[in-house]
């Protein structure tokens, strides 16, 4: 992987928000609410918390390198053998996720916008869309994201917004109802849904600012979190408890009730929809870090 100090801190900023927030951000409330209720607005800020750690962790670990790339770490630190096992764990980490994934955007979109249209076409859309990035290199991608983070949020904010006149907030109420068993589950399930930040591994190499790492890492941590938590509490808000465990996507159910006749854009579970791009920069990254991976020789 040649060295290009090209990614600015809002193209790191966003890569990571772009990465973590595509991993099943429909279905999170209903599996974080199935297991402790309420208290699922405390387990994603905890679970937001750990995985802050985890990320501070991992970029102190490629400073304390000089930035090398993640193959150089490994090779360096643990030798050639371990070091090729590392990269095929990770290698198969992200293939799965990658596959999961845009199977499960296709099955959405196919719910919801494009019924009659096979799923097959959609997911060989997505790969050749894929395909197309990979040509163009890790800086396509970079700027990809920083388009795509505004495309994505500044609808996603009216989504959580315009239900507000729906909400009746006292549906949070009660708290620290669930048991430490649940609790456990439902943060390691959390933290789970935190995945995709690993990404980073392979970006910092490329920073023209390094100093600044560390607190644009945070930063997006911190947006992704509240990201996670505005989405909680409007939908905890809107429905109660025991509907968000029977409802599959409770967040496109809820964009689905924003119905403004006579505006620029009257049906909004459409809009929201389009947060599934996020798939595509998931798996263009990671076309891209695969195919650039050197395994020592």
């Amino acid at each position: 992987m040649n060295k290009k100090y090209n990614i600015c801190n809002f193209g790191l900023f966003t890569s990571i928000i772009v990465t973590v927030i595509g991993i099943g951000i429909f279905s999170y409330p209903r599996g974080i609410v199935t297991l402790v209720e309420n208290d699922a607005v405390l387990v994603t800020i905890i679970a937001g918390l750990i995985n802050i750690a985890l990320l501070i962790y991992i970029e102190g670990a490629v400073k304390l390198n000089n930035y090398q790339e993640l193959s150089l770490i490994l090779k360096n630190n643990f030798g050639k053998v371990i070091c090729n096992i590392i990269l095929l764990i990770f290698s198969a980490y992200f293939i799965i996720v990658i596959a999961l994934g845009v199977r499960t955007f296709a099955a959405v979109v196919k719910m919801y916008l494009l019924i009659k249209t096979p799923i097959e076409f959609i997911i060989i859309t997505i790969i050749l869309t894929g395909s197309y990035h990979l040509r163009k290199g890790i800086e396509n991608v970079i700027g990809f994201n920083e388009a795509i983070f505004w495309i994505m949020f500044i609808p996603t904010a009216f989504l959580l917004i315009f239900p507000i006149k729906e909400a009746h907030f006292s549906n949070l109420l009660p708290v620290f109802t669930s048991s430490p068993l649940n609790l456990f589950k439902a943060i390691l399930t959390s933290v789970y849904s935190f995945a995709g930040f690993e990404i980073v591994y392979f970006l910092l190499p490329y920073m023209k600012e390094k100093k600044s790492i560390k607190k644009v890492s945070i930063y997006s941590m911190v947006f992704i979190t509240l990201f996670y938590t505005a989405v909680l509490v409007m939908v905890l808000a809107v429905f109660t408890n025991q509907d968000i465990k029977i409802l599959m996507y409770s967040l496109i159910t809820l964009s689905r009730v924003i119905d403004i006749p006579g505006t620029f854009i009257e049906r909004w579970y459409g809009v929201s929809l389009t947060l599934w791009v996020l798939f595509f920069t998931l798996l263009l990254l990671t076309f891209i870090i695969l195919q650039q991976i050197q395994y020592p020789e």
